[in-house]
């Protein structure tokens, strides 16, 4: 598994535990709350805006990047997401209900 893929799988294994137990259940996260979240579990960073694409809002999420990142909107970011590690690696069912939010 590349660089990439290892840390988007981070973010869809490790995060959602770590955002629960500091600010509880809720729909979304803010961008802070979801990067916070992340270097507190050292996962890696470089990626980020795939984990804010799963956990953040689309008002949230369209704040922080106004220029899309990597040439890819919220909606495709999850788009990705969703077909690439939700489907392909069997995520559980609390992080497929988090993106479906």
């Amino acid at each position: 598994m590349n660089t990439f893929d290892k840390a988007v799988t981070s973010y869809l294994r490790e995060l959602p535990k770590e955002l629960v137990r500091r600010w509880g259940h809720q729909k979304t996260h803010s961008v802070e709350q979801v990067t916070t979240a992340a270097e507190a579990i050292g996962v890696r960073t470089e990626f980020i805006a795939y984990a804010h694409a799963a956990f953040c809002s689309q008002a949230d999420f369209d704040a922080q990047y106004p220029a899309p990142p990597a040439g890819a909107s919220y909606a495709e970011l999850r788009a990705i997401i969703k077909e690439r590690y939700v489907r392909d690696q069997g995520l559980d069912a609390a992080v497929m209900m988090m993106m479906m939010g």
